[in-house]
Protein backbone atom coordinates (compact mmCIF):
# COMPACT_ATOMS: atom_id res chain seq x y z
CA UNK A 1 0.00 0.00 0.00
CA UNK A 2 1.16 3.37 -0.75
CA UNK A 3 2.10 5.33 2.05
CA UNK A 4 -0.38 8.40 2.56
CA UNK A 5 -2.98 6.35 0.71
CA UNK A 6 -6.63 5.07 3.13
CA UNK A 7 -6.75 1.78 3.21
CA UNK A 8 -9.23 -0.46 1.46
CA UNK A 9 -12.45 -0.94 3.35
CA UNK A 10 -15.65 -2.70 3.18
CA UNK A 11 -18.89 0.27 3.90
CA UNK A 12 -21.36 -1.11 6.08
CA UNK A 13 -24.87 0.00 6.20
CA UNK A 14 -27.43 0.10 8.87
CA UNK A 15 -29.75 -2.95 7.59
CA UNK A 16 -27.34 -5.51 6.23
CA UNK A 17 -23.36 -6.54 7.11
CA UNK A 18 -23.13 -9.18 4.12
CA UNK A 19 -19.20 -7.95 3.83
CA UNK A 20 -18.56 -7.00 -0.07
CA UNK A 21 -21.94 -6.83 -1.38
CA UNK A 22 -23.50 -4.63 1.58
CA UNK A 23 -22.72 -1.53 -0.27
CA UNK A 24 -24.90 -2.86 -3.69
CA UNK A 25 -27.14 -4.26 -1.15
CA UNK A 26 -28.16 -1.67 0.32
CA UNK A 27 -29.57 0.52 -2.59
CA UNK A 28 -32.08 -2.63 -3.13
CA UNK A 29 -35.24 -1.58 -1.48
CA UNK A 30 -35.81 -4.26 1.31
CA UNK A 31 -37.98 -2.30 3.91
CA UNK A 32 -41.61 -0.99 4.14
CA UNK A 33 -44.30 -2.10 2.18
CA UNK A 34 -44.71 -1.08 -1.65
CA UNK A 35 -46.36 2.05 -2.95
CA UNK A 36 -48.09 2.96 -5.81
CA UNK A 37 -45.67 3.55 -8.81
CA UNK A 38 -42.30 2.50 -6.77
CA UNK A 39 -41.08 -1.12 -7.29
CA UNK A 40 -41.77 -3.72 -4.75
CA UNK A 41 -40.17 -5.11 -1.98
CA UNK A 42 -37.22 -7.47 -2.26
CA UNK A 43 -36.95 -10.21 0.87
CA UNK A 44 -33.55 -10.17 2.11
CA UNK A 45 -33.29 -13.50 4.03
CA UNK A 46 -30.52 -16.32 3.80
CA UNK A 47 -32.55 -18.33 0.96
CA UNK A 48 -33.70 -15.33 -0.80
CA UNK A 49 -31.90 -14.24 -4.04
CA UNK A 50 -29.75 -11.34 -2.22
CA UNK A 51 -28.86 -13.90 0.59
CA UNK A 52 -27.59 -16.12 -2.08
CA UNK A 53 -25.99 -13.75 -4.01
CA UNK A 54 -23.92 -12.36 -1.22
CA UNK A 55 -23.19 -15.85 -0.24
CA UNK A 56 -22.26 -16.56 -3.73
CA UNK A 57 -19.53 -13.54 -4.17
CA UNK A 58 -18.45 -13.27 -0.91
CA UNK A 59 -18.09 -16.66 -0.15
CA UNK A 60 -14.09 -17.71 0.73
CA UNK A 61 -14.35 -20.62 -1.99
CA UNK A 62 -15.86 -18.43 -4.87
CA UNK A 63 -13.24 -17.19 -7.86
CA UNK A 64 -11.70 -14.41 -6.75
CA UNK A 65 -9.50 -11.79 -8.90
CA UNK A 66 -5.86 -12.52 -7.73
CA UNK A 67 -4.62 -9.57 -5.39
CA UNK A 68 -1.70 -8.52 -8.13
CA UNK A 69 -4.14 -7.54 -10.01
CA UNK A 70 -6.16 -4.98 -7.79
CA UNK A 71 -2.69 -3.68 -7.07
CA UNK A 72 -2.14 -2.65 -10.25
CA UNK A 73 -5.63 -1.22 -10.58
CA UNK A 74 -4.35 0.49 -7.24
CA UNK A 75 -1.42 1.84 -8.94
CA UNK A 76 -3.53 3.48 -12.01
CA UNK A 77 -5.38 5.48 -9.19
CA UNK A 78 -2.48 6.39 -7.25
CA UNK A 79 -0.18 7.35 -10.46
CA UNK A 80 -3.36 9.56 -12.21
CA UNK A 81 -4.23 10.91 -8.53
CA UNK A 82 -7.50 9.94 -8.28
CA UNK A 83 -8.56 8.35 -4.88
CA UNK A 84 -8.67 4.40 -4.17
CA UNK A 85 -11.98 5.03 -1.78
CA UNK A 86 -14.00 6.94 -4.31
CA UNK A 87 -13.89 4.39 -7.29
CA UNK A 88 -14.34 1.47 -4.84
CA UNK A 89 -17.71 0.82 -6.28
CA UNK A 90 -16.48 0.38 -9.49
CA UNK A 91 -14.17 -1.87 -8.38
CA UNK A 92 -16.24 -3.80 -6.19
CA UNK A 93 -18.60 -4.38 -9.19
CA UNK A 94 -15.84 -5.34 -11.35
CA UNK A 95 -14.63 -7.97 -8.77
CA UNK A 96 -17.57 -9.10 -9.03
CA UNK A 97 -17.94 -9.61 -12.70
CA UNK A 98 -14.95 -11.49 -12.88
CA UNK A 99 -16.58 -13.88 -10.28
CA UNK A 100 -19.27 -14.56 -12.23
CA UNK A 101 -17.72 -14.60 -15.56
CA UNK A 102 -15.38 -17.41 -13.96
CA UNK A 103 -17.93 -19.30 -12.80
CA UNK A 104 -20.24 -19.08 -16.27
CA UNK A 105 -17.44 -20.06 -18.17
CA UNK A 106 -16.52 -22.55 -15.73
CA UNK A 107 -20.30 -23.77 -15.73
CA UNK A 108 -20.34 -23.85 -19.86
CA UNK A 109 -17.36 -25.75 -19.92
CA UNK A 110 -18.46 -28.63 -17.69
CA UNK A 111 -15.76 -27.67 -15.22
CA UNK A 112 -15.25 -28.28 -11.70
CA UNK A 113 -17.31 -25.71 -9.85
CA UNK A 114 -17.29 -24.04 -6.17
CA UNK A 115 -18.33 -23.41 -3.92
CA UNK A 116 -19.58 -26.91 -3.33
CA UNK A 117 -23.17 -25.47 -2.35
CA UNK A 118 -23.23 -23.87 -5.55
CA UNK A 119 -22.10 -27.18 -7.90
CA UNK A 120 -24.73 -29.04 -6.08
CA UNK A 121 -27.66 -26.22 -7.51
CA UNK A 122 -30.18 -27.56 -10.34
CA UNK A 123 -28.43 -26.32 -13.09
CA UNK A 124 -31.44 -24.02 -14.40
CA UNK A 125 -30.90 -22.24 -10.32
CA UNK A 126 -27.41 -21.87 -11.48
CA UNK A 127 -27.62 -20.09 -14.01
CA UNK A 128 -30.56 -17.59 -12.95
CA UNK A 129 -28.34 -16.99 -9.52
CA UNK A 130 -25.43 -15.95 -12.14
CA UNK A 131 -27.73 -13.53 -13.73
CA UNK A 132 -29.41 -12.35 -10.29
CA UNK A 133 -25.89 -11.43 -9.14
CA UNK A 134 -24.91 -9.62 -12.27
CA UNK A 135 -27.99 -7.80 -11.49
CA UNK A 136 -26.78 -6.48 -8.29
CA UNK A 137 -23.33 -6.25 -9.37
CA UNK A 138 -24.21 -4.25 -12.48
CA UNK A 139 -26.14 -1.67 -9.84
CA UNK A 140 -23.05 -1.04 -7.79
CA UNK A 141 -21.33 0.84 -11.24
CA UNK A 142 -23.92 3.87 -10.81
CA UNK A 143 -21.94 4.13 -7.76
CA UNK A 144 -22.44 6.36 -5.13
CA UNK A 145 -18.95 7.89 -6.04
CA UNK A 146 -17.32 10.47 -3.93
CA UNK A 147 -15.48 13.32 -5.78
CA UNK A 148 -15.85 11.96 -9.20
CA UNK A 149 -17.11 14.17 -11.57
CA UNK A 150 -20.97 12.81 -13.15
CA UNK A 151 -19.15 12.93 -16.63
CA UNK A 152 -16.59 10.40 -15.75
CA UNK A 153 -19.50 8.01 -14.09
CA UNK A 154 -21.57 9.00 -17.32
CA UNK A 155 -18.90 7.61 -19.86
CA UNK A 156 -17.99 4.50 -17.16
CA UNK A 157 -21.47 3.40 -17.25
CA UNK A 158 -21.69 3.14 -21.01
CA UNK A 159 -18.00 1.39 -20.87
CA UNK A 160 -18.79 -0.92 -19.01
CA UNK A 161 -22.30 -1.54 -21.05
CA UNK A 162 -19.90 -2.07 -23.74
CA UNK A 163 -17.49 -4.66 -22.19
CA UNK A 164 -19.98 -6.53 -20.72
CA UNK A 165 -21.68 -7.02 -24.55
CA UNK A 166 -18.45 -7.99 -25.97
CA UNK A 167 -17.27 -9.89 -22.79
CA UNK A 168 -21.13 -11.73 -23.51
CA UNK A 169 -20.20 -12.10 -27.58
CA UNK A 170 -17.05 -13.62 -27.00
CA UNK A 171 -18.77 -16.46 -24.20
CA UNK A 172 -21.15 -17.00 -27.43
CA UNK A 173 -18.67 -17.36 -30.16
CA UNK A 174 -16.82 -19.77 -27.82
CA UNK A 175 -19.87 -21.81 -27.16
CA UNK A 176 -20.64 -21.60 -31.40
CA UNK A 177 -17.65 -21.41 -33.36
CA UNK A 178 -16.45 -24.95 -35.15
CA UNK A 179 -13.29 -26.17 -36.24
CA UNK A 180 -15.75 -27.52 -39.23
CA UNK A 181 -16.95 -23.84 -39.72
CA UNK A 182 -13.26 -22.43 -39.72
CA UNK A 183 -11.72 -24.66 -42.26
CA UNK A 184 -15.31 -24.84 -44.61
CA UNK A 185 -15.05 -21.19 -44.60
CA UNK A 186 -11.19 -20.91 -44.72
CA UNK A 187 -10.39 -19.33 -41.69
CA UNK A 188 -7.19 -19.45 -39.67
CA UNK A 189 -8.57 -21.10 -36.55
CA UNK A 190 -5.78 -18.88 -34.33
CA UNK A 191 -7.31 -15.95 -35.94
CA UNK A 192 -10.34 -17.11 -34.51
CA UNK A 193 -9.22 -18.28 -31.21
CA UNK A 194 -7.71 -14.79 -30.64
CA UNK A 195 -10.42 -12.88 -32.18
CA UNK A 196 -12.74 -14.96 -28.94
CA UNK A 197 -10.07 -14.54 -26.14
CA UNK A 198 -9.89 -10.78 -26.77
CA UNK A 199 -13.43 -10.41 -26.33
CA UNK A 200 -13.34 -12.59 -23.40
CA UNK A 201 -10.35 -12.07 -20.95
CA UNK A 202 -9.10 -9.49 -23.20
CA UNK A 203 -12.02 -7.02 -22.29
CA UNK A 204 -12.38 -7.88 -19.24
CA UNK A 205 -9.24 -6.85 -17.63
CA UNK A 206 -9.37 -3.54 -20.18
CA UNK A 207 -12.82 -2.91 -18.26
CA UNK A 208 -10.91 -3.41 -15.22
CA UNK A 209 -7.75 -1.35 -15.67
CA UNK A 210 -9.42 1.43 -18.04
CA UNK A 211 -12.41 1.37 -15.86
CA UNK A 212 -10.51 2.76 -12.63
CA UNK A 213 -8.25 5.29 -15.12
CA UNK A 214 -11.89 6.89 -16.20
CA UNK A 215 -12.57 7.21 -13.22
CA UNK A 216 -9.31 9.38 -12.26
CA UNK A 217 -8.62 11.31 -15.24
CA UNK A 218 -9.88 12.95 -18.65
CA UNK A 219 -6.47 12.42 -20.41
CA UNK A 220 -7.57 10.41 -23.40
CA UNK A 221 -4.20 9.13 -24.14
CA UNK A 222 -3.42 7.74 -20.43
CA UNK A 223 -7.05 6.19 -20.57
CA UNK A 224 -6.01 4.37 -23.35
CA UNK A 225 -2.96 2.97 -22.20
CA UNK A 226 -4.77 1.65 -19.31
CA UNK A 227 -7.05 0.46 -21.66
CA UNK A 228 -4.56 -1.49 -23.85
CA UNK A 229 -2.48 -2.53 -21.02
CA UNK A 230 -5.66 -4.65 -19.67
CA UNK A 231 -6.76 -6.22 -22.84
CA UNK A 232 -3.12 -7.67 -23.60
CA UNK A 233 -2.37 -8.36 -20.21
CA UNK A 234 -6.02 -10.30 -20.21
CA UNK A 235 -5.19 -12.30 -23.32
CA UNK A 236 -1.37 -13.15 -22.88
CA UNK A 237 -3.05 -14.28 -19.11
CA UNK A 238 -5.29 -16.83 -21.39
CA UNK A 239 -3.00 -17.67 -23.84
CA UNK A 240 -0.20 -18.78 -20.88
CA UNK A 241 -3.85 -20.53 -19.41
CA UNK A 242 -4.87 -22.36 -22.26
CA UNK A 243 -1.40 -24.00 -23.09
CA UNK A 244 -1.47 -25.29 -19.43
CA UNK A 245 -4.84 -26.57 -20.10
CA UNK A 246 -4.12 -28.23 -23.34
CA UNK A 247 -4.70 -31.79 -22.18
CA UNK A 248 -7.91 -30.56 -20.48
CA UNK A 249 -9.53 -28.83 -23.68
CA UNK A 250 -10.40 -32.28 -25.05
CA UNK A 251 -13.43 -32.44 -23.32
CA UNK A 252 -14.82 -29.42 -25.52
CA UNK A 253 -15.58 -31.73 -28.51
CA UNK A 254 -15.67 -29.43 -31.68
CA UNK A 255 -15.39 -25.65 -31.00
CA UNK A 256 -12.48 -23.67 -31.09
CA UNK A 257 -9.73 -24.62 -28.16
CA UNK A 258 -5.95 -22.88 -28.28
CA UNK A 259 -5.20 -27.01 -29.02
CA UNK A 260 -7.32 -27.20 -31.84
CA UNK A 261 -5.89 -23.76 -32.85
CA UNK A 262 -2.70 -24.97 -33.46
CA UNK A 263 -2.98 -28.49 -34.48
CA UNK A 264 -1.35 -26.87 -38.14
CA UNK A 265 1.30 -25.72 -37.00
CA UNK A 266 4.43 -28.44 -37.15
CA UNK A 267 7.39 -27.30 -35.29
CA UNK A 268 10.51 -29.84 -34.89
CA UNK A 269 11.28 -31.32 -31.08
CA UNK A 270 7.97 -32.79 -30.29
CA UNK A 271 4.91 -31.19 -28.46
CA UNK A 272 6.56 -29.76 -25.60
CA UNK A 273 9.14 -28.17 -27.51
CA UNK A 274 6.61 -26.74 -29.62
CA UNK A 275 4.58 -25.44 -26.41
CA UNK A 276 7.81 -23.69 -25.33
CA UNK A 277 8.31 -21.97 -28.88
CA UNK A 278 4.44 -20.51 -29.07
CA UNK A 279 4.70 -19.38 -25.84
CA UNK A 280 7.85 -17.83 -26.24
CA UNK A 281 6.57 -16.18 -29.50
CA UNK A 282 3.31 -15.18 -27.93
CA UNK A 283 5.19 -13.39 -24.73
CA UNK A 284 7.78 -11.52 -26.88
CA UNK A 285 5.38 -10.42 -29.65
CA UNK A 286 2.71 -8.96 -26.48
CA UNK A 287 5.25 -7.76 -24.12
CA UNK A 288 6.81 -5.79 -26.92
CA UNK A 289 3.66 -4.42 -28.02
CA UNK A 290 2.48 -3.66 -23.58
CA UNK A 291 5.65 -1.89 -23.65
CA UNK A 292 4.80 0.42 -26.48
CA UNK A 293 1.18 0.52 -25.34
CA UNK A 294 1.83 2.29 -21.53
CA UNK A 295 4.03 4.51 -22.17
CA UNK A 296 1.67 7.53 -22.16
CA UNK A 297 1.00 6.28 -18.16
CA UNK A 298 3.21 7.65 -15.68
CA UNK A 299 6.57 5.70 -14.40
CA UNK A 300 5.12 4.41 -11.34
CA UNK A 301 2.23 2.96 -13.13
CA UNK A 302 4.42 1.49 -15.82
CA UNK A 303 6.25 -0.26 -13.19
CA UNK A 304 3.48 -1.88 -11.53
CA UNK A 305 2.10 -3.47 -14.68
CA UNK A 306 5.51 -4.29 -15.79
CA UNK A 307 5.89 -6.07 -12.61
CA UNK A 308 2.84 -7.54 -12.41
CA UNK A 309 3.82 -9.29 -15.85
CA UNK A 310 7.42 -10.40 -14.47
CA UNK A 311 5.64 -11.89 -11.79
CA UNK A 312 2.69 -13.81 -13.24
CA UNK A 313 5.17 -14.84 -16.25
CA UNK A 314 8.71 -14.65 -15.06
CA UNK A 315 11.39 -12.39 -16.87
CA UNK A 316 12.94 -14.64 -19.42
CA UNK A 317 9.74 -16.51 -19.66
CA UNK A 318 9.63 -19.17 -17.15
CA UNK A 319 9.11 -22.65 -18.86
CA UNK A 320 5.86 -23.46 -19.43
CA UNK A 321 4.91 -25.57 -16.82
CA UNK A 322 5.83 -22.68 -14.25
CA UNK A 323 4.77 -19.73 -16.64
CA UNK A 324 1.41 -18.97 -14.96
CA UNK A 325 1.43 -18.98 -10.99
CA UNK A 326 -1.18 -20.47 -8.87
CA UNK A 327 -2.94 -22.76 -11.46
CA UNK A 328 -4.26 -25.27 -9.15
CA UNK A 329 -7.34 -23.61 -6.97
CA UNK A 330 -6.00 -20.08 -7.14
CA UNK A 331 -6.61 -20.27 -11.53
CA UNK A 332 -9.53 -18.33 -12.25
CA UNK A 333 -9.11 -17.46 -15.43
CA UNK A 334 -12.20 -16.55 -17.74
Amino acid sequence: MVAGQPRRRTWRGPALMLGRVTLELALLPIAGPPRRGFMPVLSSGPGSLIGRVAALLDGPDSPKPRPEWLHVMEAIVDGLEGSRLSVEPFTMAWEGLFTLTTLLDHLQDGDELSPLWFAQLPQPQQYQLIFGAYAIRQRAVTGPYRHVPAHRVARLQQFWSSCVEYIAEGQYRDLTETVAAMVEAGQSTLDVYEAIIELKAGTLFELGFGGVAMLCSDDEAQIDAARGAGKLFGMLLQYGDDLLDSSDQQRQQSTITLQRALEGFHLDGGHESSTQLMWAFIYTTYVRSLTSVIEPLPEAVQRAIQGLVSETFGVPPAPIAEAVKGRGEASHEP
